[in-house]
C-alpha cells in the first residue's frame, strides 16, 4: 500500500484572528437576542440539572437516575460554572453556550486543516453554530452541543496528526476522544474511524498499528472502567443502556 499525502492547510496571514473574533460576535450577539435568563429546566436538564446541584451542595456525585448518556464529564464541566456563585440552570446555560462556541471556532479549524479557504471554513462554521438543532441545544444543558464540540476537536487533532504524524496530536486527539465518551457513548467511535483512516494513508507497519489501535482502546478502556466504577459504587442510572 502506498502512502498518500493529506492536503495540506492553506496558508494564510496571521492567526485569522479576525473571523474568531467574528464568530465570537456573532454568537454573542445571537444569544442576547435569545436572552436564556430564567432559573428553570429545559427538556431533560430536571434531571441533569439535580446531579450537578446534588454534587454542589454536598459534594456527593450521584446520578438522578434518568440519563441515559455516560454524562459523568458534563456533570463536572457544568459544576465548574455553578460553583463560583452557587447552583443555576443559567450558570448551566452558560456552560453549553460556551461548548458552542468552541464547537463553532473547531470547525473552522476541521475545515482550514482540510484546506478550504478561509470563507468556506467560516461559512462551514456558521452552518454548524446556526443549524436549528444545535443552536437550540446551546440553550439547554443537554449533552447535544458539549459532545459535538469534542467531536469536532478530537477530529481536528486526528486528522492533523494524519497530515503530520505528530504523536502530540494523536495524544490530544485520543484524550479529547476519551472525554466525548464520558459525555456520550459514541465518543469511542472517533478513535476507530482515526485508525482506518491511518491505515488507508499510510504503508502498514507494526508501528503504525499500534499507533491506529492505541487510541480505541484507551477510549474503550475508559468507558469500561467507568460502568465498572459506577456498578461497584451502586451508581448506575436506570436509563443507562436501555433501548431508545
Amino acid at each position: 500500500m502506498t502512502s498518500q499525502r493529506l492536503p495540506r492547510q492553506r496558508s494564510s496571514s496571521g492567526l485569522n484572528w479576525h473571523i474568531y473574533a467574528s464568530l465570537v460576535a456573532i454568537w454573542i450577539t445571537l444569544t442576547l437576542l435569545v436572552h436564556p435568563g430564567g432559573d428553570f429546566p429545559i427538556l431533560d436538564e430536571w434531571s441533569y440539572g439535580r446531579t450537578v446541584k446534588n454534587l454542589i451542595e454536598s459534594g456527593e456525585f450521584r446520578y438522578d437516575g434518568w440519563n441515559a448518556p455516560t454524562l459523568f464529564l458534563q456533570i463536572l464541566y457544568g459544576a465548574l460554572f455553578c460553583w463560583p456563585f452557587g447552583f443555576s440552570f443559567e450558570a448551566l446555560r452558560v456552560s453549553t453556550l460556551v461548548a458552542g462556541l468552541a464547537g463553532g471556532i473547531g470547525t473552522f479549524l476541521l475545515l482550514r486543516e482540510v484546506a478550504a479557504t478561509r470563507v468556506v471554513a467560516a461559512t462551514g462554521s456558521l452552518v454548524l453554530m446556526l443549524n436549528p438543532s444545535y443552536f437550540q441545544h446551546s440553550f439547554t444543558f443537554m449533552t447535544d452541543v458539549p459532545f459535538t464540540a469534542l467531536v469536532v476537536w478530537s477530529s481536528l487533532f486526528f486528522l492533523r496528526s494524519l497530515r503530520t504524524g505528530s504523536t502530540q496530536d494523536v495524544v490530544f486527539g485520543t484524550v479529547l476522544a476519551a472525554c466525548a465518551t464520558l459525555v456520550r457513548q459514541p465518543g469511542a467511535m472517533i478513535p476507530v474511524a482515526f485508525g482506518i483512516a491511518s491505515l488507508a494513508v499510510h504503508p502498514v507497519s507494526m508501528r503504525l498499528l499500534v499507533r491506529a489501535a492505541l487510541p480505541t482502546a484507551v477510549a474503550t478502556a475508559t468507558y469500561i472502567v467507568y460502568l465498572a466504577v459506577i456498578r461497584h459504587l451502586a451508581m448506575e442510572p436506570v436509563l443507562l443502556g436501555t433501548m431508545q
